[in-house]
């Protein structure tokens, strides 16, 4: 007896598709610098600050010669972009230009500050700059004038200092804005999550006047 079975088998497949759309929303970044105004009380300068093409680099130069000489400016971080900034890195160089091998430390007598105008307050990571507003650093190069000593030969000092700003995720947040009355608080905002807590407030200075505290 021949007993034959045929089995057939049918293809089975199934093809998956996703399709959709997804729209990027156009922005602006635009974090510079603009609104060098040297201090009028600053007694040494060989050149005056500008700005390069690009609003990002400062240039300026000062010759010191005796205790007590300083050169100071003011000069505005300003965002004209649609998205906030906030502080990423802070670097700051002084080195005397010297030949290779030779001592690059500068002398204690020289210093050099960068803070926020009105403030001891330096820059830091995490400080905000939102869209539209403006910042103003004060920057300060001085030979002490509490020197003991001076050099014996002249020196060329080199300045390098950086502020990175990057970009601030704000969804989701509330801005809160510190009105100092007319003295200076750093910081002027900040921005908080809801239902958290706003956290340290920064202190704030007004002439012949003190702080007692913030109330809104």
């Amino acid at each position: 007896l021949l007993l034959a079975v045929s089995v057939g088998f049918a293809l089975l497949s199934t093809t998956l598709k996703n399709n959709g759309n997804f729209g990027v929303k156009g922005s602006i970044w635009d974090i510079h610098w603009e609104n060098v105004q040297p201090n009028a009380n600053s007694n040494v300068t060989t050149e005056t600050p500008s700005i390069d093409t690009t609003r990002t680099i400062v240039t300026y130069a000062v010759n010191l010669e005796l205790p007590g000489d300083y050169y100071e400016f003011d000069v505005d971080a300003k965002n004209d972009g649609t998205v906030a900034g906030t502080i990423t890195d802070v670097r700051h160089s002084m080195k005397k230009v010297v030949e290779e091998g030779q001592d690059t430390t500068v002398p204690d007598y020289i210093k050099y500050s960068v803070v926020y105008k009105g403030t001891d307050v330096n820059p830091s990571i995490g400080d905000m700059l939102d869209s539209g507003d403006k910042q103003t650093y004060t920057i300060r190069v001085e030979f002490d004038k509490d020197a003991t000593e001076v050099p014996a030969e002249d020196m060329t000092i080199r300045i390098e200092d950086e502020i990175d700003y990057g970009q601030l995720d704000t969804r989701g947040k509330y801005k809160i804005t510190f009105d100092a009355d007319g003295g200076v608080a750093h910081p002027t905002s900040k921005y908080v999550v809801e239902g958290e807590k706003i956290g340290e407030l920064p202190d704030a200075t007004k002439e012949n006047n003190k702080l007692v505290g913030w109330y809104t």
